[in-house]
């Protein structure tokens, strides 16, 4: 499974680029990418100590397309492209990347061209990477920008790419940068062992450091919004296909976990179960399917502890549902600590919680079923989570009990 990037956090991670078909016209892309570059290399004099410095920037240059520019429908490029189109400081469009043709219709909404313009943005970058510092840095003190991609540009829609690699010092220094964030030591409070929820506040500690460093305006934080509240517009048209499917698969296992969650909330209530309030049960029932921690991208998504706590499997080689499996503290710790499994657990995270939110919000009523579910069980004088279970997950268990019925025919 091929899933989408999970955003900003990815590429502080230094992971490489989602698999996913571009929709922006490539010409367009590129003459917008060198004309940010020319313009980021001569502001901050790049150049002056090598070309290192700008084959670092070639990655990050994807923010500044992000604050520029959007995606509209154009004439004149291919059926199904998309145009970049500049912003004012305001968000409306006053002119179209240099030398393209005109919008002819509103394009995506804000959210979905502010996802995409970046994604399409890495997914040129990661291609055309050596090649693209190298022309920023052997022409940009001579030629303008436009010049740059007259040269460069033809080239790219051709798909001429020579089968060369960065030097091997290069590629360790830029790999350096990106994954400093994930890899540096860190000093640790006497007593913060590995995994300890301490342990967890240097390390969210750490990550606020490094954005205020590099998130001046604000363009990575409000991506980090986006994959937390709308996981699934990170991902590509098939993989948000493919976590619809997820999704309906495991929705009576998450429902399970949730009620299962909710129980040892109110376990924690003076009294537990048994003398709380309808109050303290809507408080303890509210907030299941979200992360109480700031914005990480060490936890994609900022998922709720149950939720790091299990994955979302898929169907093996021969067939069958997704299934949610759960983690050992061994096998959490492992995956915090594997970039080449981010992609996965972006996906995982985002699928038990939009099941989660289904479960929730498919019950009979409302959002708060669940606080009466513990109130009608108790009345009964059955506490135990798997009566409220069986009350309060029928409807979001209805289509597994019909699927494995069908499966067993």
């Amino acid at each position: 499974m091929a899933t989408g990037r999970g955003a900003l956090s990815a590429l502080l991670l230094g992971l490489g680029a989602a698999t996913f078909t571009p929709r922006a016209d490539q010409a367009d892309m590129c003459r917008v990418v060198i004309h940010e570059l020319a313009a980021e290399v001569l502001k901050f004099d790049l150049r002056a100590h090598g070309e290192d410095d700008i084959y670092e920037t070639v990655p990050a240059i994807c923010f500044a397309l992000v604050r520029a520019y959007k995606l509209a429908p154009a004439e004149g490029v291919p059926e199904g492209a998309l145009l970049l189109v500049q912003r004012e400081a305001d968000g409306d469009e006053v002119a179209t990347a240099p030398g393209a043709p005109a919008p002819i219709a509103a394009g995506p909404s804000a959210v979905e061209s502010y996802v995409r313009v970046k994604r399409e943005c890495e997914h040129f970058t990661d291609r055309w990477h050596q090649e693209l510092s190298e022309l920023i840095y052997r022409h940009v003190a001579k030629w303008s920008a436009a010049q740059m991609a007259d040269e460069f540009c033809a080239r790219v829609v051709r798909g001429v790419k020579p089968e060369r690699r960065a030097p091997a010092r290069r590629q360790r220094a830029a790999a350096s940068a990106r994954s400093a964030l994930h890899d540096a030591p860190a000093e640790r409070e006497s007593g913060s062992a590995p995994g300890s929820r301490a342990a967890e506040r240097e390390e969210a500690a750490r990550y606020e450091e490094a954005f205020k460093l590099l998130d001046r305006d604000g363009s990575m934080r409000r991506l980090m919004q986006i994959e937390a509240h709308s996981p699934e517009l990170m991902l590509d048209d098939a993989d948000a296909a493919q976590m619809a499917v997820a999704v309906e698969h495991v929705a009576c296992d998450v429902c399970g976990l949730v009620v299962d969650e909710a129980h040892a909330r109110v376990a924690e209530l003076a009294g537990g179960l048994a003398s709380a309030s309808e109050e303290a049960l809507l408080d303890a029932t509210e907030g299941l399917c979200e992360g109480d921690e700031p914005l990480n991208p060490m936890r994609p998504g900022n998922p709720p502890r149950w939720a790091e706590r299990h994955e979302a499997r898929p169907p093996d080689a021969l067939g069958g549902r997704w299934r949610v499996r759960a983690l050992s503290p061994t096998e959490r710790r492992a995956r915090a600590k594997d970039a080449a499994l981010y992609e996965q657990r972006v996906f995982s995270n985002a699928v038990l919680m939009r099941a989660c939110r289904r479960a929730l919000h498919d019950a009979p009523d409302d959002e708060q079923t669940l606080a009466s579910a513990l109130l009608a069980a108790r009345r009964l004088g059955e506490r135990a989570p798997a009566a409220v279970r069986g009350a309060f997950c029928r409807a979001a268990c209805a289509g597994e009990v019909a699927a494995v019925a069908k499966e067993e025919v």
